[in-house]
């Protein structure tokens, strides 16, 4: 369990970092990604596990690949 707790907090991580080099409020991800903002926040603080299409539709928001999204994600 604190393997998972650690890869959700590094995917969170991550997506609040591309959201934010792209410039972008949560709100406005969430529209481009079509989730919502309170679910994304959720997953940016590590609390939610994304399914593969979320994490795609979060990629597509950000203008990235899925591969991007989810690289150097380790234990």
């Amino acid at each position: 369990m604190v393997e998972e707790n650690l890869i959700l907090m590094r995917l969170g991580q991550r997506i609040l970092d591309l959201r934010k080099k792209q410039g972008y409020t949560q709100e406005k991800l969430a529209e481009l990604s079509d989730i919502s903002s309170t679910y994304l926040a959720q997953l940016e603080r590590g609390e939610k596990a994304p399914t593969i299409i979320v994490i795609m539709k979060i990629a597509h928001g950000l203008d990235v690949d899925g591969a991007t999204l989810i690289e150097n994600i380790k234990l």
